[in-house]
């Protein structure tokens, strides 16, 4: 840490001992404000310290406290500051005000804490020159505790998941474009792409999440983030490769032909569900991972298969808005009703019911056929609720259109 420091004492004489009592008098209050407003650049701070006589509990303390609002700022609000400039949501600016007020507060802390009688190491007003270490140095343990329980809330205050916690996005912004695009149970994708900017803002939102804060969520508000993230992640996969055209592979056609798979499915996509292409909560993910790895095993829910959308038109619809924890159980519900109501998707034909093709798929999720039939009681007249529920009533299913879900189609 002192290399160096005797030739500088050659060059700067007895003004290094002038530095040096100013580092005893004043260096936390000193280097904490430079780290807090980084107007020196960080290394040469760094050296610049290690010149000086400042003891190493100051210089760690000042440095972890004042670069802690830049580093949640640039780690936790720089995605907020983009989708802000894009005047994307209401979030965004929630969070810039939020980060500017974290950085003004900082910038008060020595007066706030002269004010309520805390010792700041190094301060002049201390009266010490003192390391933090030393708990004498403020008039006992008592006094040194208090700094050290102040400095521990002030922490505990700022931490990542204290402050996303308040920051999970409320979906508006993705309900204003689903608003603009869904013409149930197609999509426009032509107005998607124009609306573009606004979709990636909304995922981009997603993506700054802290997981430790999604994780400490209700159950309602996980599972409606979970659902909604899927669904912009699947748009926003479209919207970049509309309008959909055979991919030209050779092997991929005969591949696509004999699954029954139209030139305009997103499986002519590469990889369409499973490249990880999507950044939600911090990583990025696949279509795969977000309904398999999981929506399906953490919630348990069979009515995530008639809510999330895979671009197809044997898919369950999109609605105009988004799945919000508020709502979300009626939401759900409701998007099974739908389904039900379609015969191209629901249908009894005397001793006989036919289903979508994602409820063969996925039977399991609802506890087999005979699952199924528990499960759909409650959503059909009594009259199709004792058909169904018949033992000797057949379940057929319906062949899967993966035509894309588009009005232009």
């Amino acid at each position: 840490r002192f290399l160096g420091r005797d030739g500088i004492r050659k060059l700067a004489g007895s003004r290094l001992d002038k530095l040096d009592r100013a580092a005893e008098d004043h260096g936390f209050r000193g280097l904490f404000t430079l780290r807090l407003i980084p107007v020196v650049p960080f290394n040469a701070l760094n050296f610049g310290a290690g010149l000086t006589s400042i003891s190493w509990g100051n210089y760690a303390l000042a440095t972890a406290i004042g670069i802690f609002p830049g580093t949640v700022v640039y780690t936790m609000f720089a995605d907020a500051l983009l989708a802000g400039s894009q005047e994307a949501s209401r979030e965004a600016l929630i969070r810039v005000l939020v980060s500017g007020a974290l950085l003004i507060f900082l910038s008060f802390l020595p007066t706030i804490a002269r004010r309520l009688g805390i010792d700041i190491p190094g301060s002049e007003e201390a009266g010490s020159t003192s390391s933090i270490s030393d708990p004498s140095a403020s008039g006992g343990t008592e006094g040194g505790g208090s700094t050290g329980a102040t400095v521990a809330l002030l922490l505990m205050a700022l931490s990542p998941g204290a402050l996303m916690a308040q920051t999970l996005p409320s979906h508006e912004a993705f309900s204003q474009v689903l608003a603009e695009v869904v013409e149930q149970p197609l999509v426009d994708y032509s107005e998607l792409v124009e609306r573009r900017a606004e979709l990636e803002a909304y995922i981009r939102s997603l993506g700054a999440v802290d997981p430790a804060a999604l994780e400490a969520a209700d159950r309602e508000t996980r599972l409606a983030f979970w659902i909604n993230a899927y669904n912009a992640c699947m748009l926003s996969l479209v919207a970049e490769h509309y309008p959909i055209q055979e991919s030209g592979g050779f092997f991929s056609s005969i591949k696509n032909a004999i699954a029954g798979r139209p030139d305009n499915s997103v499986w002519q996509i590469e990889d369409v569900f499973s490249r990880e292409h999507c950044t939600i909560a911090g990583d990025q993910r696949s279509q795969d991972e977000i309904e398999h790895d999981i929506i399906r095993p953490t919630f348990g829910e069979p009515r995530i298969h008639f809510a999330v959308n895979c671009a197809a038109r044997s898919c369950p619809v999109l609605w105009p808005e988004a799945y919000s924890a508020e709502g979300l159980d009626e939401q759900l519900d409701r998007a099974v009703m739908v389904l039900v109501d379609n015969p191209e998707h629901f249908r009894i034909e005397g001793s006989t019911v036919r289903l979508n093709k994602v409820l063969d798929w996925y039977k399991d999720d609802f506890g087999g056929l005979d699952g199924l039939r528990d499960f759909f009681a409650p959503y059909l007249s009594p009259e199709r609720a004792a058909v169904f529920a018949d033992p000797a009533t057949e379940i057929g299913f319906f062949e899967y259109d993966w035509t894309l879900n588009d009005t232009g189609s």
